[in-house]
């Protein structure tokens, strides 16, 4: 009865540290391997790369895709070409990731122009932001209706509510002001993505962005020199160039999309 005893316990111990020995190996050998502990890739950049060229570079890289719907067509870049990813490019994940993809649509959609006359030109702004159009040349007008959208055009021909263009397309403006000059803002402390509207309240409109790396104190897209000086007098629709912070300029194209 004492050696059966005896080997009960014997056979308890090693039962107990065969499975002390188990769990050991399960976390520190196979779990990492199946969660990847400790080992990352970097997100390639797919801005601008087809689908296709997409799936090449994160197969490459050990990473998985999915792409999209509901795309924004946009004239920053080619048709059917990536213009944003998640996680972004130069991020550390683990592999077999699902990285997530917008492809430009590969023909502009329409769109009905909205009710945009008597409006303030910051609405029709916006308006045109929302619905994937692009706000181009303003011509100020003499009028009592100040900043309001009096007229719009397409392609030098006057539009009206309802008409059809598409996604994308440039539509002008013919807005009112009470004053024939404006005074200009000091740019310098505007976010970059109150730029546009910015500059359209002060009756002015954004010239060409110049983009400037080797500011390592100074965060990207800071706004750090502008064409005209704050406080000058200038005649309403005079356009000012800026200056931006960007570490990386191959990302101008992203920025850009931000402001337009």
């Amino acid at each position: 009865m004492k050696f059966k005893y005896g080997q009960l316990i014997l056979h308890s111990i090693l039962m107990l540290c065969t499975l002390i020995i188990s769990i050991y190996l399960t976390f520190t050998l196979l779990l990492p391997f199946i969660t990847n502990h400790g080992k990352l890739v970097s997100v390639p950049n797919l801005i601008g790369l087809t689908v296709e060229e997409s799936k090449i570079k994160l197969s490459q890289v050990g990473l998985r895709y999915k792409v999209l719907s509901n795309a924004v067509y946009t004239t920053a870049y080619p048709p059917s070409t990536i213009i944003s990813q998640h996680p972004n490019y130069d991020e550390s994940v683990k592999p077999y990731r699902i990285i997530y993809i917008t492809a430009n649509p590969d023909t502009p959609p329409e769109v009905k122009i909205p009710c945009l006359v008597d409006h303030s030109i910051i609405y029709a702004y916006r308006v045109l932001s929302s619905r994937g159009l692009m706000l181009g040349k303003i011509t100020y007008v003499s009028d009592i209706a100040n900043n309001a959208v009096l007229k719009m055009y397409h392609d030098n021909e006057e539009i009206h509510d309802n008409d059809i263009v598409l996604q994308g397309d440039t539509i002008d403006f013919t807005v009112g002001t009470n004053s024939e000059y404006t005074t200009v803002p000091d740019l310098s402390v505007v976010k970059l993505h109150n730029l546009n509207i910015c500059l359209l309240e002060s009756q002015l409109l954004l010239g060409n962005i110049e983009y400037c790396n080797g500011y390592d104190n100074i965060p990207d897209d800071t706004i750090i020199g502008q064409s005209i000086q704050p406080n000058t007098r200038v005649k309403c629709g005079t356009t000012v160039n800026v200056r931006i912070t960007k570490t990386n300029i191959e990302e101008q194209n992203s920025t850009m999309n931000l402001i337009q």
